[in-house]
């Protein structure tokens, strides 16, 4: 991850639009790199999504990612719309961007949505979670931000 580079995401906690740390979120699209403007990049993923309601999730079991299996989450019960959301997204973020971080991992295992731990923050199983939009963060000068949301709005 480096300068101007965005992350497709939806924040389960806080609203801040500066993020220090990281709040309990679910990526949907890793980091990528992208010419883009934040405006013109909202516009695209809100036509994308177009005619996608809010939705709730559930919270499932603990797991154990990362190449080590030393990152503690909680996966996402599936199926839940969040499989058609990266569907929506990823082929349109590939043609727009210089690439995906991680492609090789989620060609290997798939569409895995999990909420990361972050310290003694987190979800427990059976945890519903209501997803009323999505937030483009962008990384600059080592600070991340929300740059833009889209409203899920159906």
């Amino acid at each position: 991850m480096k300068d101007g580079d965005r992350i497709i995401l939806v924040l389960v906690e806080g609203h801040e639009t500066t993020l220090k740390k990281w709040p309990l979120h679910i990526t949907i699209i890793p980091w990528f790199a992208s010419e883009l403007s934040a405006n013109d990049l909202k516009q695209i993923l809100s036509s994308k999504l177009k005619g996608t309601k809010p939705f709730q999730v559930e919270v499932g079991k603990e797991a154990m990612f990362g190449e080590k299996h030393d990152i503690p989450v909680n996966v996402i019960k599936l199926p839940n719309p969040l499989e058609d959301i990266d569907k929506k997204l990823r082929s349109l973020i590939e043609s727009k961007s210089s690439g995906i971080a991680y492609s090789n991992l989620r060609k290997r295992y798939g569409f895995n949505p999990h909420i990361t731990f972050q310290g003694e923050r987190r979800k427990y199983p059976g945890d519903k979670i209501r997803i009323n939009k999505i937030q483009v963060v962008r990384i600059d000068n080592g600070l991340k931000r929300v740059e833009s949301e889209v409203e899920l709005n159906g």
